[in-house]
Formats: structure tokens, C-alpha cells, sequence
């Protein structure tokens, strides 16, 4: 899985969508979910900028955030 290339890709689509409705990209925000995802895929998330993240199960959080550096 190449995470940044896969940002960029959503990246390009937000822009294009926003494009067609006359909106701001900067006007939303993306939410990554971070469901049955290790810890160390989360922080490279973070490290491209996804910084608001959603999780399936509070558990699950609970257990990740301890072990993300962002």
C-alpha cells in the first residue's frame, strides 16, 4: 500500500469535486479512518498531514493512542 500516493489520489478528487461545486478544498476536512489499522500506519498517516482520525471501536483507540507519536 503506497499511503501517500493513495492521499494524493483523494486529494485530487476532493479538488476535483470542489472544483465542480464552486467550494474551497480547505473548506472540508478529511477524515481518515484508522479502522484495523496498526499504530504504525496511523503515524505515517499523520506524518503526511492526516491529523483527524476515526476509529470503528473506542477499544481499538484506546489501545492505538498510546502507541502514535502524532
Amino acid at each position: 500500500m503506497d499511503l501517500a500516493a493513495n492521499l494524493e489520489t483523494i486529494r485530487r478528487r476532493i479538488k476535483t469535486a470542489c472544483d465542480r461545486s464552486d467550494r474551497e478544498p480547505n473548506s472540508l476536512t478529511l477524515l481518515a479512518v484508522t479502522k484495523t489499522q496498526p499504530p504504525e500506519t496511523v503515524d505515517a498517516a499523520a506524518g503526511l498531514g492526516l491529523l483527524v482520525c476515526g476509529e470503528n471501536k473506542v477499544q481499538e483507540a484506546k489501545a492505538k493512542i498510546p502507541l502514535c507519536s502524532a
